[in-house]
């Protein structure tokens, strides 16, 4: 296993002394974090910020450069990178805002209005040993064969320090994979795999059979111009299942008022775009479309007996709500050569 020897790398960052005089609280009796220029304003100049990054960056940069170069250190004083304040307060801002709460209910901007304290509130309780995760909230997203599946939801401080600590450890751990790993990777998502596997095929110039991959079924032909390509097409079986987990919230949305459905479904299919928007993918991208709007129709004329919407009306609600397909991924190599 690497890592496995005692060395105790401390020379990452340069902290203040401990303070251990008779009086001090539990916190300034520890060795503290790295001072800093505070982040927490939301108004903070944009400059400032950018330094606060990079001087954070930089530090990580030092742990993952000893990984590297050191395969068997193993690292016994990382825990002040997490209780940072400044890289907590870093990561706060990398949240989504509209995130869903915890069991607190506290959401980013309540948070956020009294960011300064709850971050050194934080940062202390952490750097004393003394913080304990909340439980986890259960909500539940229904499925299109009617059962539920259930989802736990931890309250954003308990995000936050998550993150923190899975970016220190990234430090670390990243040095260990292989360029050809993409899995929960930073920097790196689904398309890039695919895309790796694309430009591979198209190097092989070879004719394997027809596979399916994170949710796409790829296929090899020539253009009308004799080019070897791949073709890249969403997976019938997603697209089915899909199909049919709209009908089913659209009939749980029945009475709903058409504003609420449509943008509901304009946040649906965007989301669609956004992963199966690849070259070569429009026409099922276009098909997709389709029967979603075939779909909404034949639940609104299903609203009250004289309540059959015409294609006319149809179509000034399609304008209204539905958005166009769109390419939202580059092709492969374009993206690898970047």
């Amino acid at each position: 296993m690497r890592h496995e020897s005692r060395e105790s790398y401390t020379s990452i960052v340069a902290v203040k002394p401990p303070n251990n005089d008779a009086g001090a609280t539990p916190v300034s009796a520890e060795a503290g974090e790295p001072r800093g220029v505070p982040a927490w304003n939301l108004q903070r100049d944009a400059k400032i910020r950018a330094q606060i990054r990079a001087t954070l960056h930089t530090r990580l940069l030092r742990v993952r450069q000893k990984a590297e170069t050191d395969k068997q250190v193993q690292f016994t004083t990382l825990w002040h990178h997490v209780y940072e304040p400044d890289r907590l307060a870093e990561t706060f801002f990398r949240l989504r805002k509209d995130g869903a709460v915890g069991v607190d209910r506290v959401d980013w901007q309540t948070y956020a209005a009294n960011l300064e304290a709850n971050i050194r509130a934080l940062s202390a309780r952490l750097k004393r040993g003394a913080y304990h995760a909340k439980p986890v909230r259960r909500a539940y997203i229904l499925k299109m064969d009617g059962t539920r599946r259930p989802l736990g939801i931890t309250t954003l401080e308990d995000k936050l320090v998550q993150r923190t600590t899975a970016e220190v450890l990234s430090a670390i751990y990243e040095t260990d994979f292989l360029d050809c790993s993409y899995g929960f990777r930073p920097g790196r998502g689904p398309h890039d795999a695919l895309d790796r596997v694309t430009v591979s095929l198209r190097g092989e110039h070879g004719s394997p059979a027809t596979f399916d991959y994170l949710g796409f079924t790829h296929s090899c032909c020539t253009t009308s111009t004799g080019h070897f390509c791949v073709l890249r097409t969403t997976r019938r079986k997603k697209v089915q299942a899909k199909i049919q987990e709209i009908a089913l919230e659209l009939r749980h949305r029945i009475s709903d008022s058409v504003p609420l459905v449509g943008t509901w479904l304009r946040q649906v299919l965007q989301g669609h775009y956004q992963y199966y928007g690849v070259p070569y993918n429009m026409d099922a991208l276009r098909a997709f479309r389709d029967e979603v709007v075939r779909r909404w129709k034949r639940v609104l004329s299903r609203r009250s007996q004289l309540g059959y919407v015409t294609w006319e009306r149809m179509n000034r609600l399609v304008k209204r709500w539905i958005p166009k397909p769109k390419l939202t991924h580059p092709f492969p190599n374009q993206r690898l050569i970047v």
